[in-house]
């Protein structure tokens, strides 16, 4: 999937397709509205945590995340 890198962080301002991605610094945002003139960008971790929720939380999804996150080599912050 192609992420798009913006210069500041996408407003309502930024028109994009239903689910493109784009990257801020090291903050990622997904546009969720199907309407090509209205943009609606949220976190990926509000999005996450939207679609997800508290049920699908569980030990084992969380371990497979764990597991592709040492996988990829990636230092958590100190």
């Amino acid at each position: 999937m192609l992420i798009t890198e913006k210069y500041s962080n996408p407003t309502r301002y930024d028109l994009g397709k239903y689910g493109e991605i784009a990257r801020h610094g090291s903050d990622y945002f997904i546009q969720v509205s199907k309407d090509p003139d209205t943009a609606c960008w949220l976190t990926i971790g509000e999005f996450l945590s939207k679609t997800l929720g508290q049920e699908d939380l569980n030990e084992t999804f969380i371990k497979e995340c764990l597991d592709i996150y040492e996988k990829k080599n990636i230092n958590p912050a100190k």
